[in-house]
């Protein structure tokens, strides 16, 4: 006779805890203790219900324990039965039960995840790792006392790749202990692209930047020391991301965010597949970031040749840290004076440009049609003669420059000068200027102040940390300051060697105008208590608006 199962099924009684520890005591200790285990307070949950997050935290693996006869597998066989007849947890959308006393018989063969479902269901042999990249599949191991695999959860391999073959023992640790398959890294790294690409504001860029980070070696390595545990890290994964983001550059008339993301993949390839596609829709471009990559000469190259095509609009260009020497500057520098109208921001910060294509650059600069607004070339050993070329060409076209970083140069007593010259023009509008570490003699500072007290009004900005000015440059600085024309708002002194006579000249010029700073930073100077009393009487001046003080 049949019955229903329906109307004689019991709903087992079940609750939420446990830590995922191995519970050592006999069933029959188990049975002993509830008789005098005083009351606790229990979360009862439904069987139907065990995946579903109470917390707003996604659950993936759940452990069911109790004393054998209890009900684990009728219940598990329930689930099972209600998701068929469609009652309940219908976004899952494959279950395998695959029982232990069965996995245990085929424990000695090799297999991949993809594989193991084929010797206890016929109709998966079909199934391909991409049919389950939208899928929610649920792997259910019933009977774990009747397990005779090892389950080596510490020494077992990590896998990477759902087709990738191993002995039972060691796919079954990988799937319980949540390691994430090369395709499952993949395939959230593209869905972070395409968030990426909807985002108005940019802060996916972020979120997926930090993803790609995680994936390079160097830091799967340090992931490894810190963790303690075994990561790794594929080159095709990455290169796969990298065909993507080149897939959604061909499907997009306007593909900057595209661009800005392949930038972030820090892969040379990469950067050569970019420009080659870029070089097929130039026009639509703006902004290209290509900092803190590793473009090589034949992407260098390429980039070149993007530049000289006169349907490029590109107004801003950062190369940043790209390891790039003399040839591929020269030939960077080359191409933008054919084009040189659009461009107004340029950096080249961290890389050897070399004297042949500074001299290349002054010719772009010395280009009435050159509009570059923000020159950034700090730490390019560039020497005298370098910047002397460069403040000789910016003399002749001085107009659009707002904003020039010499960081970590050498311009020397001639380039000095010369940027005096600059500076005293009175069609130079240059609102910020840094200088630190520029070996600055005593000379060549009395004429840079004597360029900037010439011509005070724009300047917003000045960074001259590391040179050793001295008490003698603090007071031709604070004959700068006091000025009711100069409107300086952030000035750096950082390790300038002066001291109190120095500081207390600079505290009587600010006292003097001191509505327009902002940002003063004197640390690591000689101050003492009378530079410091000086500096707390220039606080106390209502017209003070200083923000931020070191």
């Amino acid at each position: 006779m049949k019955v229903n199962g329906n109307k004689i099924y019991t709903e087992l009684y079940i609750t939420v805890g446990g830590g995922g520890e191995v519970n050592n005591q006999h069933e029959v200790k188990q049975i002993e203790a509830t008789s005098w285990t005083p009351v606790t307070h229990e979360t009862p949950i439904k069987c139907n219900d065990i995946f579903k997050a109470s917390s707003g935290r996604a659950i993936r693996t759940v452990l069911t324990k109790g004393v054998a006869g209890i009900g684990k597998t009728v219940s598990v066989q329930k689930f099972i039965l209600d998701w068929v007849e469609e009652k309940d947890n219908q976004d899952v959308h494959v279950i395998f039960p695959l029982p232990f006393r069965e996995l245990n018989l085929i424990n000695k063969k090799n297999t991949s995840l993809m594989e193991l479902p084929q010797y206890f269901f016929m109709n998966t042999k079909e199934l391909r790792a991409t049919d389950f990249d939208d899928l929610k599949v649920l792997f259910i191991f019933d009977g774990l006392d009747e397990c005779r695999l090892s389950l080596d959860f510490q020494n077992n391999d990590s896998l990477f790749d759902e087709t990738e073959s191993a002995s039972v023992d060691v796919l079954l640790t990988n799937l319980i202990k949540d390691i994430e398959t090369k395709s499952s890294i993949t395939d959230l790294l593209k869905r972070e692209v395409d968030k990426a690409l909807q985002s108005e504001n940019g802060h996916w860029d972020l979120y997926l930047l930090f993803l790609l980070g995680l994936s390079l070696e160097s830091n799967q390595t340090l992931l490894r020391d810190i963790l303690g545990t075994q990561t790794e890290s594929r080159s095709d994964s990455k290169q796969e991301i990298v065909e993507y983001i080149k897939m959604k550059i061909k499907d997009n008339p306007s593909p900057e965010k595209s661009i800005n993301l392949l930038c972030k993949c820090s892969i040379g390839e990469g950067c050569v597949a970019l420009v080659s596609a870029l070089r097929s829709n130039p026009s639509h471009l703006r902004e290209l970031d290509l900092s803190w990559n590793k473009p090589r000469d034949s992407g260098g190259k390429l980039l070149s040749d993007l530049l000289k095509d006169p349907h490029c609009k590109l107004e801003k260009l950062l190369l940043c840290k790209c390891s790039i020497g003399e040839d591929v500057c020269t030939a960077l520098a080359s191409s933008l004076r054919s084009n040189p109208s659009n461009l107004r921001e340029l950096n080249l910060s961290h890389n050897k440009p070399g004297h042949s294509a500074v001299e290349l650059l002054s010719y772009l600069l010395n280009d009435p049609h050159c509009k570059l607004e923000k020159l950034q070339l700090s730490n390019c050993c560039i020497g005298e003669e370098g910047c002397a070329a460069l403040a000789t060409a910016l003399r002749s076209n001085p107009s659009h420059l707002r904003e020039l970083n010499l960081n970590y140069n050498k311009p020397g007593v001639s380039g000095l000068k010369l940027l005096a010259g600059l500076l005293k023009d009175p069609h130079c509008k240059l609102e910020k200027l840094q200088l630190c570490d520029c070996f600055i003699t005593e000379e060549c500072f009395k004429a840079l102040v004597s360029g900037l007290r010439s011509n005070p009004s724009h300047l917003r900005e000045l960074n001259l940390n590391g040179n050793e000015i001295g008490d003698t440059g603090a007071k031709l600085l604070s004959d700068l300051l006091q000025d009711n024309y100069c409107k300086l708002e952030k000035l750096q002194l950082k390790l300038c060697k002066f001291q109190e006579e120095g500081c207390a000249a600079l505290a009587s010029a600010l006292r003097s105008n001191p509505s327009h700073l902002r940002e003063l930073d004197l640390s690591n100077n000689k101050l003492d208590d009378s530079g410091m009393k000086l500096l707390s009487d220039l606080l106390k001046e209502w017209k003070c608006k200083l923000e931020k003080l070191q």
